[in-house]
């Protein structure tokens, strides 16, 4: 088999061209380009650019062609295919899927429930389907949706590739698994994902006439919605896109990591700290049967990748994308969920599709919610029979927003925009307020104006400053740098961009908290910080280089992990107390990103082991212009 032999939708063929086959064999991990920020969807590997959508529908493939070859592995083609229908009752029954391939043979089974019209539901078949890779979260979700005209399969994963490291199932018995072997070097993510294609093969066959295979939805949640999203990616006959909690490898950029880092969003009192999240090397130990072996090559060095999660998304694109993501969890970062969407999001305009992606960030637990299915029903009677969706509210009224988050996206991350729409960026992804601030964005437009938060009634005047050079540069007095977001327009001869910035107050910018398991100490910050400085300090014991694998297992087996916001601290109470029994912790030589770059500053707390530590960031410490912080400057 040739890479030209990969295929694209189910059993039709998608062949790549050769122009998107920039170069093969492809080169080593170490050899690519380093791209710090999100790589441009619309400019191709060799540095050409998208102009139009036949140009797009050739990046499309490239893009297709190297999530396979780095990370996923290949699809595979089966050759023949037949399914046999075992009916339970009228609503429930069980499909069995049968597939060819070189002279091999494989099954696999999926439970089937199709609703009764005039019974389950008063909607005239055919009807569309929710295929959910695992299962969905109770019965009630699927009399939800069969009592709205949606058919459900459940399709559980194991039986078509295992999940763990002997790789046995349907899959790998009609293509073995061979590491190394580009074609041959397929994780389960991609063979879950292919057997959802099989499963649309066998509708298209006529399996359930109930059922319209043109009105496929595909969901699953972590682990299910990254497949969910491959199948939704790579194969286009899927109509109707719903990842849920997925993580890095699914909705989650590669590249932004959050941990540690605070969000001290205006008026709320409980502002969240952000703990460890999901990383390639995370990933490549016990998990590495999801993938193909080549992703090993980009432990550490995620830069690297040519493509990050939103290429991922745009693959979908233009079809109904609904992002769901958790801001409980973590590990699955939503706040780098937000970043690929917002990403994402220029591929869906440039395809003049920009309402059919959405994202919803929301409490509750790491599984498919209740509150969820209301809103896909919704989404999906939009996507699939062009309701209005305010006419569903009268069924849901809970449903509130399909666009529902609160993390800004750091716009330094995202220096392009797609064709024909103005750039704008800035390295700021937010400033202290109080404080005088010379705010520089950059943008390929004529005029950039800067719109500061409101202040009760008063009005505020946006203030406009000319591009030179590609540069626009306010200058902010302390009574302008105020808390809250400011809205930054780039106008000119394209399209308008808008992009946020934050204003924070230096008693927000420094949280500790506990971890949920209780071993490990977070100081958490709301800017990024230079880790080749900073010191930590307890009892006067330096441990910032305490080095052990035995007592730290996790993240490079340090007592003390820099994250990229904050600093983590593990076996406090095993070290010795002062003399007053207490743990007096201190980190010198900060340095931040925005907050004041040019001063360096000392953080410290004393706790008393063990009772629980607080919320706040110490004794404040009054400073200039009547801030108040757990910070002291350094002499």
């Amino acid at each position: 088999m040739k890479p030209s032999d990969i295929f694209d939708a189910g059993g039709k063929a998608d062949r790549m061209d050769s122009a998107a086959m920039f170069a093969w064999p492809f080169p080593e991990a170490q050899r690519l380009k380093t791209i710090s920020v999100l790589p441009n969807p619309f400019e191709f590997y060799d540095g050409s650019c998208v102009k139009n959508r036949q140009d797009w529908e050739k990046r499309r493939q490239e893009l297709a062609v190297l999530a396979q070859y780095y990370v996923f592995g290949w699809v595979q083609r089966p050759e023949s295919l037949s399914y046999r229908v075992n009916e339970n009752d009228g609503v429930k029954s069980t499909l069995t899927v049968t597939v060819w391939a070189d002279g091999r043979e494989a099954s696999f089974s999926v439970a089937v429930a199709v609703p009764r019209q005039g019974v389950d539901t008063p909607i005239p078949v055919p009807y569309p389907v929710l295929i959910v890779v695992g299962a969905l979260g109770s019965d009630a979700q699927r009399t939800e949706l069969l009592k709205n005209g949606y058919a459900v399969i459940e399709m559980p994963p194991h039986p078509i590739y295992s999940d763990d490291a002997t790789r046995r199932g349907a899959y790998t018995s009609l293509f073995p698994y061979r590491q190394g072997e580009v074609l041959s070097d397929s994780g389960a993510l991609m063979a879950w994902a292919w057997g959802v294609s099989r499963i649309i093969d066998a509708l298209d066959l006529g399996a359930y006439p109930a059922i319209n295979p043109r009105q496929t939805i595909v969901t699953g949640v972590s682990r299910y919605g990254k497949a969910a999203l491959l199948a939704s990616a790579f194969d286009r006959r899927v109509a109707v896109s719903v990842p849920v909690d997925t993580g890095q490898a699914g909705a989650s950029s590669f590249r932004y990591n959050v941990e540690g880092r605070i969000y001290p969003f205006p008026g709320d009192p409980f502002p969240e700290g952000m703990g460890r999240s999901e990383k390639i090397r995370n990933m490549t130990g016990g998990l590495s049967h999801w993938f193909s072996s080549r992703i090993a090559e980009f432990e550490n060095r995620e830069a690297q990748l040519p493509f990050d999660a939103h290429c991922i998304l745009a693959l979908v694109a233009p079809r109904p994308l609904l992002i769901f993501a958790g801001d409980a969890f973590d590990w699955l970062s939503a706040p780098s969920t937000v970043l690929s969407y917002t990403a994402a999001h220029e591929v869906y305009e440039f395809l003049g599709a920009n309402e059919a992606i959405a994202l919803n960030v929301r409490s509750g637990p790491h599984a498919i919610q209740d509150h969820d299915i209301a809103i896909i029903i919704d989404f999906a009677n939009h996507a699939l029979r062009g309701s209005d969706y305010r006419l569903s509210k009268d069924i849901f009224p809970f449903v509130d927003t399909y666009h529902a988050y609160r993390y800004l996206p750091d716009t330094a991350y995202l220096p392009w925009s797609r064709p024909g729409k103005h750039t704008l960026w800035t390295e700021s992804e937010h400033f202290l307020a109080g404080m005088p601030r010379t705010l520089t964005v950059y943008s390929n437009a004529n005029t950039v104006t800067l719109t500061p938060p409101a202040t009760g009634r008063d009005r505020v005047e946006p203030l406009i400053e000319s591009v030179v050079d590609g540069q626009a540069v306010f200058q902010l007095s302390a009574d302008q740098a105020r808390i809250g977001i400011y809205t930054l327009r780039a106008d000119g001869r394209l399209d308008s961009r808008t992009i946020q910035v934050l204003g924070v107050a230096w008693d927000d910018a420094v949280k500790i908290s506990l971890t949920a398991e209780g071993s490990h100490r977070i100081i958490h910050f709301a800017d990024r910080y230079d880790h080749s400085a900073v010191r930590v300090v307890v009892n006067g014991v330096d441990v910032t280089d305490v080095y052990d694998p035995v007592r730290f297992p996790e993240e490079n087996h340090r007592q003390v992990y820099c994250m990229a916001y904050g600093i983590r601290i593990s076996g406090l109470f095993e070290l010795a107390a002062n003399a007053e029994g207490a743990y007096h912790l201190v980190v010198e030589h900060l340095q931040f990103k925005n907050f004041w770059p040019e001063r360096t500053f000392q953080w410290s707390q004393t706790v008393s082991a063990p009772v629980p530590l607080s919320v706040s960031a110490g004794t404040p410490v009054l400073l200039t212009n009547g801030l108040a912080t757990g910070l002291r400057i350094e002499a």
